[in-house]
């Protein structure tokens, strides 16, 4: 099929965008890589009146890290994300879970800020910034405002974004040293739209958790962070513990069904996900604590 017919807008900088998402009528939709909004226009899902296109635009890409912040711009491509040494370094389940997302001309052409404005409950990079603590921020001819990733996902494919409304920076807090990190996804084939995702963050100190995060996507409307999760805290590393919590997640949340996998299939991977992230993100955490001389092992 082809797109429904549609006026198709390309301004040069953010405040020529700004101001044709506040003036223009009728339904409009931005594009960044396209790579979701592209098969959605040709199957007719999605038939706006206007496609403004913010590509030209300057300022929106790139990662800049500072004391405290990995800032990331929103049309820097997922395969930047996977292969920048710097998000590798500072930001590791970032690049890690940005490595699962398609195939790599996929990857080269698709968005970090399109992927999070999609919302696809599915979807690695949404999983990241709520596990990560990340806040959006967006702009509009009105003026920019800040919202963690935690309240900016509502449902599928709906967001805290306003009609006029650009996300504009992607901002990550630093984690602490010593913090261990992992992801992992389960798909039917490599490449295909994840049917399960797994994301751990975790400190360990003296053989025990300090600190635990753990969040799932495709197992709900929305990226899903644990709250079972915080009873690592003081719990010592180990097998029984990893067991233990795994079922205690697993039982958290209430999965979708989708056709592509049942709720007893989700919860059951969620299980072998939640073991398998947990063990890594602990392993990874023990070799990145520091020593008595201040230096990792």
């Amino acid at each position: 099929m082809k797109p429904a017919p549609f006026i198709y807008h390309d301004p040069s900088d953010l405040e020529s965008a700004m101001r044709l998402l506040a003036e223009l009528d009728g339904d409009v939709e931005l594009t960044a890589g396209g790579q979701s909004l592209m098969p959605m226009l040709s199957l007719r899902v999605s038939r706006p009146d206007h496609l403004v296109d913010l590509r030209r635009i300057e300022g929106l890409t790139g990662v800049d890290v500072s004391e405290s912040h990995l800032a990331v711009g929103p049309m820097t491509t997922h395969r930047t994300i996977e292969t920048s040494p710097v998000v590798r370094r500072v930001m590791p389940l970032l690049s890690e879970a940005a490595a699962h997302i398609g195939h790599i001309p996929i990857r080269e052409r698709g968005t970090i800020g399109g992927s999070l404005s999609l919302a696809d409950p599915t979807a690695e990079l949404p999983l990241a910034s709520v596990v990560l603590d990340a806040e959006m921020t967006t702009q509009s001819l009105r003026g920019q405002r800040s919202v963690p990733a935690a309240e900016f996902f509502h449902s599928a494919l709906q967001t805290e974004l306003d009609e006029d409304e650009i996300l504009t920076r992607i901002t990550f807090p630093l984690l602490s040293a010593g913090t261990g990190t992992a992801f992992a996804e389960f798909s039917r084939r490599n490449g295909d739209f994840c049917i399960v995702g797994v994301a751990a963050v975790v400190g360990i100190k003296d053989g025990r958790y300090e600190s635990a995060r753990i969040g799932l996507c495709g197992v709900s409307d929305r990226p899903f962070r644990s709250t079972e999760a915080e009873k690592l805290v003081g719990e010592p590393v180990g097998e029984r513990t990893t067991n233990w919590i795994a079922e205690a997640v697993a039982a958290e949340f209430d999965p979708m069904d989708d056709g592509r996998a049942g709720v007893d299939d989700r919860r059951d991977i969620a299980r072998a996900l939640i073991r398998r992230t947990l063990t890594l993100a602990g392993q990874r955490a023990a070799a990145a604590a520091p020593t008595e001389q201040g230096e990792t092992q």
